[in-house]
Protein backbone atom coordinates (compact mmCIF):
# COMPACT_ATOMS: atom_id res chain seq x y z
CA UNK A 1 0.00 0.00 0.00
CA UNK A 2 2.60 1.92 0.83
CA UNK A 3 4.31 1.93 -2.71
CA UNK A 4 0.51 2.11 -4.24
CA UNK A 5 0.41 5.27 -2.35
CA UNK A 6 3.88 6.61 -3.35
CA UNK A 7 3.60 5.61 -6.82
CA UNK A 8 3.44 8.89 -9.09
CA UNK A 9 4.45 12.03 -7.83
CA UNK A 10 3.59 15.98 -9.38
CA UNK A 11 6.64 16.10 -12.23
CA UNK A 12 5.27 12.49 -13.25
CA UNK A 13 1.89 12.92 -13.15
CA UNK A 14 1.99 16.39 -15.70
CA UNK A 15 4.10 14.49 -17.96
CA UNK A 16 1.30 11.60 -18.30
CA UNK A 17 -2.22 13.54 -17.38
CA UNK A 18 -4.92 12.56 -14.73
CA UNK A 19 -6.08 9.52 -17.16
CA UNK A 20 -3.24 8.17 -18.21
CA UNK A 21 -1.72 8.35 -13.85
CA UNK A 22 -5.16 6.75 -12.96
CA UNK A 23 -4.72 4.01 -15.20
CA UNK A 24 -1.02 2.88 -13.92
CA UNK A 25 -2.03 3.40 -10.85
CA UNK A 26 -4.79 0.66 -11.48
CA UNK A 27 -2.61 -1.84 -13.29
CA UNK A 28 -0.52 -1.51 -10.09
CA UNK A 29 -3.60 -2.72 -8.09
CA UNK A 30 -4.07 -5.40 -10.56
CA UNK A 31 -1.18 -7.02 -10.70
CA UNK A 32 -0.99 -7.88 -7.09
CA UNK A 33 -3.66 -10.62 -8.62
CA UNK A 34 -6.07 -9.78 -6.01
CA UNK A 35 -8.69 -6.61 -7.42
CA UNK A 36 -9.78 -6.17 -10.40
CA UNK A 37 -10.44 -2.82 -12.14
CA UNK A 38 -12.54 -0.92 -14.54
CA UNK A 39 -11.41 2.67 -15.38
CA UNK A 40 -14.74 4.72 -17.37
CA UNK A 41 -14.39 7.82 -19.08
CA UNK A 42 -17.54 9.85 -20.32
CA UNK A 43 -17.62 13.50 -21.09
CA UNK A 44 -14.92 15.46 -23.58
CA UNK A 45 -11.99 15.18 -21.50
CA UNK A 46 -9.98 18.42 -20.52
CA UNK A 47 -6.88 19.23 -18.78
CA UNK A 48 -6.84 20.28 -15.39
CA UNK A 49 -4.24 22.55 -13.71
CA UNK A 50 -1.06 20.32 -12.38
CA UNK A 51 -2.12 21.18 -9.06
CA UNK A 52 -5.13 20.63 -9.43
CA UNK A 53 -4.55 17.19 -11.55
CA UNK A 54 -2.43 16.27 -8.44
CA UNK A 55 -5.18 16.66 -5.70
CA UNK A 56 -7.73 14.88 -7.62
CA UNK A 57 -4.89 12.20 -8.25
CA UNK A 58 -4.14 11.86 -4.76
CA UNK A 59 -7.61 11.55 -3.97
CA UNK A 60 -8.19 8.68 -5.92
CA UNK A 61 -5.19 7.03 -4.00
CA UNK A 62 -6.24 7.55 -1.02
CA UNK A 63 -10.37 6.21 -2.49
CA UNK A 64 -8.42 2.92 -3.59
CA UNK A 65 -5.95 2.59 0.03
CA UNK A 66 -9.39 2.53 1.72
CA UNK A 67 -11.30 0.20 -0.91
CA UNK A 68 -8.49 -2.32 -0.69
CA UNK A 69 -7.61 -1.44 3.25
CA UNK A 70 -10.83 -1.50 4.02
CA UNK A 71 -13.86 -2.64 1.71
CA UNK A 72 -12.58 -6.37 0.83
CA UNK A 73 -13.78 -6.18 -2.61
CA UNK A 74 -12.35 -7.91 -5.49
CA UNK A 75 -14.01 -5.29 -8.40
CA UNK A 76 -12.55 -1.65 -7.97
CA UNK A 77 -14.71 0.63 -10.77
CA UNK A 78 -13.15 3.91 -11.17
CA UNK A 79 -15.10 6.43 -13.53
CA UNK A 80 -14.88 10.50 -14.65
CA UNK A 81 -17.03 12.35 -15.49
CA UNK A 82 -15.79 15.66 -17.71
CA UNK A 83 -18.60 18.17 -17.03
CA UNK A 84 -17.00 21.29 -18.04
CA UNK A 85 -15.87 23.20 -16.04
CA UNK A 86 -15.09 20.48 -13.31
CA UNK A 87 -15.66 16.66 -13.34
CA UNK A 88 -17.06 14.23 -11.41
CA UNK A 89 -15.10 10.92 -9.64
Amino acid sequence: LRNLSRSMYGNQLSESGLQNAITNELQIVESAGIHQTQFNITGNPFKLSVQKELVVFRMVQEAIHNIIKHAKATLIILSIDYESPGLTL
